[in-house]
């Protein structure tokens, strides 16, 4: 029986923890296969002028990690052509369609260029284009850590990206706990109809289960209002699988969330908070950490609140990012509330009028019936209820919070801060 396992990652400078799970090699889920969209095996480099370039061949492996932070991904085999994406960063793999490298002429980079393909699990696609081969790395030496990473109760499945990171970041420490759960089987609790939706109407992320998809009119069936979808196993699979986000920038899903107050500062939280209308809030964020006996994370609560009340639209005059009806003191019973994380956000729920409420207003309702009538007041207590909810209780990352794995009192599977199954990605 394979088991799931969590690994705790101290990082001695920063005091951060990570939770990661490990699972047997057997039942890894393959990004290429289960979510990817389908990727040619073989395509050409296309009009390479001779004067320019020079096309080399060699044996490579079909994947590869990306070595270095903020690394160009570029339309064309050179610096000069578009960003295909801003940047890639350690732990990103790569699937290199081509095994030919691209020569280019404006000496910044040695080896080459492969044209290669990188999934971004955050908007569902494949993007294709062209990376320095300086900064790929086809076989990583895990010798260096593997008596770490075994100590520490690591399948070998793990290496290849915590080497990445241990080599970026020496300081940080691995360990592992293990919840002693069947793989396959979380992932058959986690697909149970309701628990986990998606943004995205592509068939292959959405279940044709009972309840989320109708056979007769050939549709699927909106779980909840601005076009969220029940997902399929396989997507549940994905994003249950730590693996698939070992990278230098997806790794903070695994964050401990607790308070340090000599690296979570304000001006950090105003560097999440800025450009939207949160900003005039930092302060109390920061305050929160601590209030009432709390010890939770300034910057993930800053973080959750932009996820959950920044809307699209920008104020006309200050060009920030509006508060949505969550916490722009909407009225509820004729009084202005205030809910900063969307606490009580429930699909549906019964208003005080009788009539049925959705998300946002069953989270108004919950921000009246406890009294939260200003910002200050909303961003402190709600955060007590976090820290007080989730993170006293073992849900202290933002992976814990989405799948409760945790064998918690409130039980395995229950207890999960939000339906959106990239919640901690996001």
């Amino acid at each position: 029986m394979n088991k799931i396992k969590y690994i705790f990652v101290t990082l001695l400078i920063f005091f951060i923890v990570f939770n990661v799970q490990a699972l047997d090699e057997e039942t890894k889920t393959d990004t290429k296969e289960d979510i990817n969209t389908e990727i040619k095996e073989e395509t050409k480099v296309e009009e390479v002028k001779e004067e320019q370039t020079e096309i080399k061949k060699t044996v490579i492996k079909n994947n590869g990690f990306i070595n270095k932070n903020g690394i160009s991904y570029k339309s064309e085999p050179n610096e000069l052509g578009k960003d295909v994406l801003k940047t890639l960063d350690i732990g990103d793999v790569v699937n290199v369609i081509d095994s030919t490298v691209v020569i280019s002429e404006n000496d910044l980079c040695e080896q080459g260029y492969y044209n290669v393909s990188f999934y971004w699990s955050n908007n569902h696609k494949n993007y294709e284009g062209y990376v320095c081969a300086d900064n790929i790395t086809f076989e990583v030496d895990t010798s260096k850590y593997a008596s770490e990473f075994s100590e520490a109760g690591f399948p070998e499945s793990y290496y290849e990206k915590l080497t990445l990171l241990k080599d970026a970041h020496p300081n940080w420490v691995f360990k592992a706990f293990d919840t002693k759960l069947d793989f396959n089987e979380v992932v058959k609790n986690e697909s149970t109809i309701g628990l986990n939706f998606i943004q995205s109407t592509d068939p292959k992320y959405l279940s044709l289960e009972e309840g989320s998809y109708d056979p007769i009119n050939k549709k699927y069936i909106e779980m909840e209002k601005g076009g969220w979808y029940q997902v399929n196993s396989d997507t549940v699979a994905y994003y249950l699988d730590p693996r698939n986000f070992l990278d230098q920038v997806q790794i903070f899903m695994f964050e401990n969330l607790g308070y340090n107050s000599k690296y979570q500062t304000e001006e950090v939280v105003e560097t999440i908070l800025k450009n939207t209308e949160l900003l005039k809030y930092s302060k109390h964020f920061i305050e929160a950490a601590s209030f009432n006996g709390n010890s939770v994370s300034p910057i993930m609560l800053a973080a959750r609140s932009r996820q959950e009340v920044i809307s699209s639209e920008k104020d006309s005059e200050t060009n920030l990012l509006k508060l949505s009806n969550s916490a722009n003191g909407f009225k509820y019973n004729d009084q202005a509330v205030y809910n900063f994380y969307n606490i009580g956000a429930y699909n549906s729920c019964k208003l005080d009028d009788g009539t049925t409420g959705y998300t946002v207003m069953c989270g108004l309702k919950y921000a009246y019936n406890n009294a939260w009538f200003d910002a200050e007041t909303s961003i402190k207590e709600g955060a007590s209820i976090i820290a007080r909810s989730y993170i006293n209780v073992g849900q202290n990352t933002l992976y814990f919070q989405k799948f409760n794995v945790t064998g918690n009192s409130s039980g395995n599977y229950s207890h999960q801060y939000m339906a959106n199954i990239m919640a901690p990605v996001s």
